[in-house]
């Protein structure tokens, strides 16, 4: 049970930065597209600098979570530097469709978040419980959550899932049945 807890409280911290762990890895191939490694690396360098300081700071308070959460800082400084030399030399690249998107996202994902949250209410998680009732909880929490966000995302017209929507329909119209 401690072991799980504690498990739960680093992927926590990790979970901050997913955003960052994901973008970077695109920014980083535009500076690769544009014949310049000198970029990324010099952030990458900063960044590990921030790793450091912050996981002394932090690893005390916070233990192993708070080497988690310096690594998230870390990525996240990484990717704030990327952008802005990113800008610099080509000029804007994320335009104002791309904020409110986002936003719609954001919007959705934490609706989601309330419909799991309720699920989690009505079908709680116990140690104790069965296999099978751990599984119909958890299959439920994921099932409810998807619904939730799909469905949202349509109702509030997020372009991704317009599009992602159109896509499955031309590809239904493909489909012949014989």
């Amino acid at each position: 049970m401690q072991a799980t807890f504690l498990t739960a409280q680093a992927l926590l911290f990790y979970a901050v930065g997913l955003w960052a762990f994901s973008v970077v890895r695109v920014i980083v191939s535009a500076f690769y597209s544009l014949q310049d490694a000198k970029s990324p690396m010099k952030a990458a360098i900063v960044a590990l600098v921030v790793n450091v300081i912050f996981s002394v700071i932090l690893m005390f308070p916070l233990k192993h979570g708070g080497l988690a959460l310096a690594t998230s800082i870390a990525s996240a400084v990484n990717v704030i530097m990327l952008s802005i030399v990113l800008r610099k030399r080509i000029g804007i690249f994320l335009d104002r469709e791309f904020y409110r998107s986002t936003f719609k996202i954001f919007i959705s994902s934490m609706v989601m978040w309330v419909a799991i949250l309720i699920i989690g209410t009505i079908l709680p998680w116990r140690f104790g419980d069965p296999l099978n009732e751990k599984l119909f909880s958890l299959t439920a929490s994921i099932v409810v959550g998807m619904a939730t966000f799909f469905a949202f995302s349509r109702m509030i017209k997020c372009s991704e899932m317009m599009a992602m929507i159109d896509m499955v329909k031309g590809k239904m119209r493909g489909i012949k049945i014989q």
